[in-house]
């Protein structure tokens, strides 16, 4: 069975930008997950908030060209209504935004792994493996 890698905003912008502190190892980590053919994942909510993030800090054509990268390397976990209750249900439990709580909860569902840079999201549970 071909491994399932659920990205986070912050792995995709520390990839994207090469001023991020983390951009070689966003790198080598994206670099090790095609070179082993894992799938890529990304659910609806980090896409918005992948692609509102560099729109942001790097303007409209980098967001453009991203989220063009996105759809072409990725796929997509949309997320639904039952999924969206049980989340809110349970956020912030461990201080997480909903994005990170939904996206560790789907990737926990789907027994995926997460590439994440987000130290917070890392140490809030041991269901995920982290990459």
């Amino acid at each position: 069975m071909q491994m399932k890698v659920f990205v986070d905003t912050s792995a995709i912008y520390a990839y994207l930008s090469k001023t991020d502190d983390f951009h070689q190892e966003a790198v080598e980590k994206f670099k090790k997950c095609l070179d082993n053919e894992w799938e890529l994942w990304i659910i609806s909510e980090v896409l918005i908030e992948t692609l509102a993030l560099i729109w942001r800090r790097m303007g409209k054509d980098k967001a453009k060209e991203a989220g063009k990268w996105i759809f072409e390397n990725f796929r997509i976990y949309w997320v639904i209504g039952d999924e969206f209750k049980e989340t809110l249900e349970k956020a912030n439990k461990d201080k997480l935004s909903f994005v990170d709580s939904f996206l560790l909860y789907i990737a926990s569902n789907e027994r995926a792994s997460v590439l994440t840079f987000d130290e917070k999201m890392k140490s809030a549970t041991t269901n995920v493996i982290f990459i």
